[in-house]
Order: C-alpha cells, then structure tokens, then sequence
C-alpha cells in the first residue's frame, strides 16, 4: 500500500517549513538568507496584539493580544499547543535607537465557542533613565513585537513577524522619589475608614474654598481644559465624594469664578461617556497571573489636576466578570496621570491592573473556562461599585471575552490544595522531572527562555493554596542533594499589595514571613473591600548552598500536599584564561601586519553555553579566527568571535583552543583581546547566564 503523504498547512506545518527555507515566508531579508517560498508577513489572521502600554509606579509593560480565531494553535488544552511572544524594545530619546528589554510569552490552544479571546502579557522592567520632577519628561517609545510559535530575535527591533505584528507607543516614566518623609513621623492610619469608608467622617465643604481654587484652575488652564473637568478638580480635592448638592450649595460661589453653573449641572446630572481627554481602549486577563489589565491612552496636555511634581490625578478602572450569571464586581484599581505639556501627538499609553482570584471557576485539567470581561474608566471619581451600567462623565467601558486556565494535571480542586507554579522564575511545567532542568519560555513576566538551565542563587517558589478553607498556613519540605525531607524555617521577606477594592487604591510594604512550628502564614487573604496579594505570589525563597539535584513540595496544614518538583542546582562559574603566544607575549609590541596568535582555555562547568572571543577597541577590520580543540572546528569572524558550546563537549573538563588575530589592516594603537564565558545557570530567579566571567590581554600595535 502507498503511504499517505500527511498535508501540513502554514500553521501546522510552520515550524518545518521553516527549517527546509529560514525565509520560506518571505518575513527574512533576501540576501542573507535567499528566496520565499510563499509570502506571508505580519499576518494578522489568526493573532493580533492591539494595545501596549505602561504603570510608571510598578514599573511594568503591559499588552494586549486578540486570539481570532478557535483553531491553528496546535491543539486543544490536552495538547501541548503554542506559544505567543512578545518582545519588548524601548528607544529613550525617539531617534531610533532601540533597546531590547525582553520577551514574555503565553501558551495558547484550540478553544472552541468563541468570538475572539482577549489575552493580556507583562514584564517587568528597570527603566536605565529617570529624572527629577521638574525636568523635562522621559516620555520613550516602546515598541511590541508578538510572533506565534517562533520567538523573535534578539536585538532585532525590525524583525517582521510570519503570523504577528508590530505595536508601537509612547510611554510616560516615573521621575525619581521625592524626599519622603519617615514613616515613623506619618500620622497614624484610620483603617476603620479605609475598611468602612462611610463611617469615614466626611470633609466639609467650606473647609475649602472652592471658588479660589476654580479662579486658580481657570487661570492655570485658560481654555484648555473643560469647566465641568474644572469643577470636578476643585470639589475633588475638598470632598472625595462630592454630590450635585455640593455645587448647588456653591452655586453663587461658582457664578463668581464666572463658571456656567446650569451647564455644568446638565453634565454632572447626565453624564455621557467622554473620551476627550482619556478613553480605554483594551482590557484583558493574564490567564497566567490571574491579573484583569486595562490599557488606557491618554489625550491631552492638560485636565489632570497637575504636572509631574503635584500629585496629579488617578485614572479609575472598575473591574467585572460575567461567568455565565451575570456581571460580577471584581474591584476597582488606578493608576496616576499628570499634566505633560510635552505630550507627544499620539498620546500616552498607561494600564492599570487588578489581581484576582479565579480558583472558583477554574475547571479540571483539559476543559478551559470563559467569562466576559469589562472595565469602566472613569477619570477623578472611583467608578460606584456593584453598577455595571456606571457611566462616568469622563471615561467609558471596553468589553472583551476571555480565557480561564484550568486546573493543573492530577489537582481535583480540593480545599486547601497546595499547588506549585513556578521556581526559580520558571515554569514548574518546563522544568524536566528527571534531570531537574528547565527547557523553554516562562511565562512569568521575567523574560527567562531556559535552554537545559540549572538554578543558582535565590531560588523563588510561587503558587497558591487553591481553595483554601478556612484561612490556610503551609510549610516548605525540602531535600538536599544525598539527604533526606526536612522543613525549610528561615525567615524570608516578600512585597504585599493591599487594594481597596472601592476606592481603587493600592499600597505596597515588605513582610517578613516567620514560620510557626514550621508553618507559614498564607498571606493571600480576602477580606471584604481590602485585598491583600502576596507580590508574584512567591510562597517561599530558598538559597541552595551546593551542586546538585534538590526535591522541594509544599504542604497545607491540614495535610495537603503540592507535587514534588525537582531542581538542578550548579552554583560553579566558567574560569577563563588567554593568553598571547606569539612574539613579546602578553602586553607586548608587535607591528602592523604581524598575525599575533594566542591560546585560550575554559573549564567546562557542565552547563557552558559559549565562548566569545573580542578585540577592543572593536573594529571589523581585525579578523579572529579560532580553533577549538574540543570539536576541531575553525571559525572566522570580524572584531568579536562567539563559539557555542555543542553537546559533544560537554563531558569535558576544558574547552581549549587557539585564536590568532591578522593585522595588516588594523591601524597603529592599543589593543586588548578579551574573552568572555557564559552558562546556561539561572541565577537569582531573573537572568540566564549571570555567570559570566572575562579576562583579557593587552597588546600595542606600531
């Protein structure tokens, strides 16, 4: 019988397409890398991310991706399916110059019944430019790059993606700290108020007086700004939760600022949605971290109560679901604007989050779950909770649908189920159960892609106690290499969230998590309007002390217990070593023209990555050129030489070699050639390859 020769599609057969013809798609440069086979650039079809945007105070970027369609994801949730990526660049001063900030990534599948899924992506980032207050504003350029199933490169910020597309937009970064006052000098905090905000004692209107303030406003503005906007600033910072009776009241005070009072009543007492001065434009879920995101574009120079050193004036998301019985209120959260005189025509892009807890409509491993998303902007004024139909005078909602992760292979669901999701800024799902490596993208928001990665360093473990009834604690059991379970008791800080769900505030402080006989508290605690979230959700940070396999598993308790997850620990360095063989050796003189030949040799730490040779100052015109006696190969590069390290190498202790240099067409100076070796080890849960050694040697040429 003749075999039946298996059709692939651009889909599913994309990866293998890609390794007949590099540019099969037509998505390469021609030169480097030849003729398509078919075009197919930035297609949009099946995937497209439509916002990104920024939280100067988090310091994190935010995106938005549309899932088109229901099928082309490689299979369903019982499947392995595919991944998204987005990588992030940054240009600081607008003149094109980019910077590669990272790539996060989602695992998407086959889902059948929709319409379109909105997904949301982060990463965190260290802005490398801040300024004071009052200079001028850093206000870079951002720019996405989301690529299905194949990463994009490095350092490439034109890469056009085969199925993807580019996003571009300007963000606003946080100026340096203020002086801030120590909080032992801060007045105490009613959380009575906080918790209760209508025991709050209310401030009274004529403790201010709000026709100086609207004669400042109107003056400040001009005619920039709205007088209704105007109004809600001066009452704004009187009485949190002004009413139309307060502007009745102060009707005659008003007519005096020259404010069109029966105008502005109109707008107040009809409120239409607005999207003069600020309009959301996405919303979405990060299925992964459980976080609602909106992403919010922001219009104007001016209508936001202040410049960069006031404290401006908050941009109020409320959050809902609908599961299937209607709109559910999840909280409200908010992120801070001013006023940026330097705003660049196509505005500024910030986001807002929420984290929530999606444990009660998660569904057993393989069947997903969907809900409908909405948010409701509204500008100086928290959204009333529990009002779906809430229209805000400056603001509006954005819908979407979304997907729920289901629950982990093997977990039932049951109460106080302790469950793992990453360690050591990875995946627990990409980390290999036998050898304790981790291989393939996080999802963490960290921009880590392990490839046969070892751990060093502190090691973080985060995950949840899924329904967890009543309030839970959990310990740690760990085992060493050659030992056996014991329970980890050492004293560890992490960052706590609190949100007031009402009035969409947040508050960060650090926490330091003490076991009780070996138990810690459980800090992810709901309670009513205050909710309190455990930053990343790490459940512990443990610091290996040496090489070798490590068994960790979290256990509630009331007896639950987490799967054993097993890790590799490397916690050894390259040491690398060059030297100059030729002539007067090491930091000789040699002429031009002269080819000055060298040695080089690297101990093999098992989880070597590569060796880089380079000359510096770097110039082209200095032709390296090794031979690596482990494998026997030549390579020739100009100004810097990277070797990767192969498989076949890796059983020995030293990777040796020789390098020589051809200098007929370098100019007379100084040179150093400098070597460089990197592993695969992630180390302090955030960066592959933070062991990285160089050494180098000097020589003048004449």
């Amino acid at each position: 019988m003749k075999a039946t020769e298996l059709k692939l599609d651009d889909r599913s057969g994309f990866k293998i397409n890609l390794l007949s013809n590099l540019n099969y798609y037509g998505n390469l440069d021609v030169k480097s890398f030849g003729y398509p086979v078919k075009e197919i650039v930035s297609s949009v079809t099946y995937e497209e991310i439509e916002c990104i945007s920024y939280h100067p105070k988090t310091k994190e970027l935010r995106g938005t991706v549309h899932i088109k369609n229901q099928s082309g994801y490689l299979g369903s949730h019982c499947n392995s399916g595919s991944y998204e990526y987005v990588r992030f660049y940054i240009d600081y001063e607008n003149n094109g110059n980019w910077e590669d900030l990272g790539v996060t990534s989602f695992k998407i599948h086959d889902i059948e019944d929709h319409k379109g899924l909105c997904y949301g992506v982060k990463l965190k980032i260290n802005p490398k430019i801040r300024k004071k207050c009052d200079d001028a504003p850093v206000l870079p350029k951002v720019r996405a790059i989301l690529s299905w199933n194949v990463e994009p490169p490095i350092n490439t910020p034109n890469y056009k993606p085969v199925w993807g597309n580019v996003k571009e937009a300007r963000i606003q970064i946080a100026p340096k700290p203020k002086f801030q006052i120590p909080p032992i000098f801060e007045n105490p905090i009613d959380l009575e108020s906080i918790v209760n905000p209508v025991m709050a004692t209310a401030p009274v209107l004529n403790a201010g007086n709000p026709v100086i303030k609207l004669h400042k406003l109107k003056k400040k503005y001009k005619t920039d700004v709205d007088e209704a906007r105007l109004v809600t600033m001066a009452l704004k910072d009187i009485d949190l939760n002004f009413g139309l009776n307060d502007i009745i009241k102060s009707k005659n005070q008003f007519e005096f600022a020259k404010i069109d009072v029966p105008k502005i009543l109109e707008i107040l007492k009809n409120p239409k949605f607005n999207t003069t001065y600020e309009e959301l434009k996405c919303i979405s879920l990060n299925r992964k971290l459980s976080e609602l995101h909106a992403d919010i574009h922001i219009k104007k120079a001016s209508g936001y109560s202040g410049d960069l050193c006031s404290d401006g004036s908050k941009e109020f998301v409320a959050f809902y679901m609908d599961f299937g019985s209607g709109w559910e209120f999840m909280g409200t959260s908010s992120v801070t604007v001013f006023d940026i005189n330097q705003i660049p025509k196509e505005g500024l892009w910030y986001n807002t989050f929420l984290p929530i807890n999606l444990t009660p409509h998660q569904k057993k491993y393989c069947k997903e779950g969907k809900a409908r998303v909405k948010g409701i902007l509204s500008w100086n004024t928290p959204p009333t909770p529990n009002n779906p139909n809430y229209v805000a005078t400056w603001g509006d909602w954005e819908i979407c649908d979304v997907e729920i992760k289901p629950l982990p292979q093997g977990f039932p669901g049951i109460n106080n189920q302790p469950w793992i999701e990453s360690l050591g800024g990875v995946d627990n799902d990409i980390i290999n159960p036998i050898t304790g490596l981790a291989k393939g993208p996080s999802l963490m928001a960290n921009s880590i892609v392990a490839d046969y990665s070892p751990f060093d360093g502190n090691v973080y473990v985060t995950g949840k106690i899924l329904n967890q009834f009543p309030v839970s604690k959990y310990k740690i059991m760990i085992k060493e290499p050659g030992g056996t379970f014991l329970p980890f008791n050492k004293n560890f800080i992490v960052r706590v969230t609190t949100f007031n769900t009402v009035l969409g505030t947040n508050t960060s402080a650090n926490v330091l998590q003490t076991p009780t006989g070996d138990f810690y508290d459980y800090l992810p605690k709901p309670n009513g309007i205050i909710q309190k979230y455990v930053n990343d959700d790490i459940l512990v940070k443990y610091k290996p002390t040496s090489f070798g396999i490590y068994e960790l598993y979290v256990e509630s308790q009331t007896g639950e217990q987490s799967e054993t997850v097993r890790f590799m620990v490397d916690r050894d360095r390259p040491e690398v070593a060059i030297d100059i063989t030729s002539g007067m050796g090491n930091c000789g003189k040699f002429s031009v023209g002269d080819t000055i030949e060298g040695t080089f040799k690297v101990n093999n730490d098992r989880h070597l990555d590569y060796v880089r040779l380079s000359l510096a100052p770097f110039n082209p015109a200095g032709t390296i050129q090794t031979t690596s006696i482990a494998s026997s190969d030549t390579t020739t590069s100009s100004g810097s030489l990277t070797i990767s390290v192969d498989d076949k190498d890796s059983n020995l202790d030293f990777i040796t070699g020789t390098w020589k240099i051809e200098t007929a067409t370098l100019p007379a100076c100084g040179y150093t050639i400098h070597i460089r070796a990197e592993d695969r080890t992630i180390v302090n849960s955030t960066t592959v390859g933070k062991h990285s050694p160089n050494v180098s040697v000097g020589f003048c040429l004449e």
